[in-house]
């Protein structure tokens, strides 16, 4: 087992790893935390040496669970460790044994997973950072941000692995590599998912949505044609709507651009959507 397969820099922080043995993480920060931890000693003995300092709370049918995790360690790391009054953590039966399983084996295998979807990994990612200037299905809405985040992101390949755990479908598996910019590959599997008579205007919207951000040669008309489509399936199907008008934008349609964003206005009067479409037709290109 290689100590040294993360760097410092990577390495959890104490905050992540309380959250953690809390509960309280989002499913997919929770997600790359379990990655992260099988493949790092180093976190790994932090979490031993937290276990520890909480062993006081730990419910009777947890205990041989956390003393197999901390005898393991003792082994390693004999120096005592101190002891301090904790407060409870970890109520979820079986959730220990997960813990303990990562501390003791320390090799790659399939922790329990939480009742939690593919989707709702997707809308988790949603909540935490707007992708792009588009709209997806069912995408909340948060502001653009104009400067980088100082957050340090989770790596995608640790979120993949987790889409694939909770057995995501193409869409869902295209919908995560737009979010993570991967638009070649979101595309295929998009693609994949649009097949087929009846296809969702969901569906559609976010494979224009690929088309649009990838922006290669032909990409704006197969972005226009799937949005089209999408409203073809639900012409009050608002995302499309909204990525038509900013597609029409993009390529000079002014007119166009704002017939669109008016019809947006029918639909969504009162979301943070709507309120960044009113300022858009502020602006003078589309000033009377």
């Amino acid at each position: 087992m290689n100590s040294h397969n993360e760097t410092r820099d990577e390495c959890l922080s104490e905050e992540l790893i309380s959250g953690y043995l809390e509960g309280s993480l989002a499913p997919f920060v929770k997600a790359a935390c379990e990655m992260h931890l099988i493949g790092c000693d180093r976190c790994r003995e932090n979490l031993a040496t937290l276990m520890r300092l909480l062993r006081s709370d730990t419910d009777p049918e947890e205990e041989p669970d956390v003393s197999l995790a901390l005898t393991q360690w003792d082994r390693r790391n004999p120096a005592p460790l101190p002891r301090r009054k904790p407060q409870p953590f970890w109520k979820r039966a079986g959730y220990i044994a997960g813990i303990a399983a990562i501390l003791v084996l320390g090799v790659v295998f399939v922790l329990p997973l939480s009742d939690s979807t593919a989707e709702d990994l997707v809308q988790d990612l949603l909540q935490k950072n707007r992708p792009f200037d588009a709209q997806l299905a069912s995408q909340p809405y948060l502001a653009l941000a104009t400067t980088r985040s100082a957050e340090t992101p989770v790596p995608s390949e640790r979120l993949a692995e987790e889409m694939t755990n909770r057995s995501a479908d193409d869409y869902r598996l295209g919908r995560f590599y737009l979010i993570q910019h991967d638009y070649p590959t979101a595309i295929q599997l998009l693609r994949k998912a649009a097949t087929g008579a009846g296809t969702p205007a969901e569906v559609h919207n976010d494979l224009g949505v690929g088309y649009f951000k990838r922006n290669e040669t032909g990409d704006h008309e197969l972005a226009e044609q799937a949005f089209k489509s999408a409203i073809a399936q639900d012409r009050d199907f608002q995302p499309a709507v909204f990525n038509l008008a900013l597609l029409h934008e993009s390529n000079g349609k002014t007119a166009e651009a704002e017939q669109q964003w008016k019809r947006y206005l029918e639909l969504d009067p009162n979301s943070g959507w709507a309120q960044e479409v009113r300022a858009r037709l502020l602006r003078k290109d589309f000033a009377k």
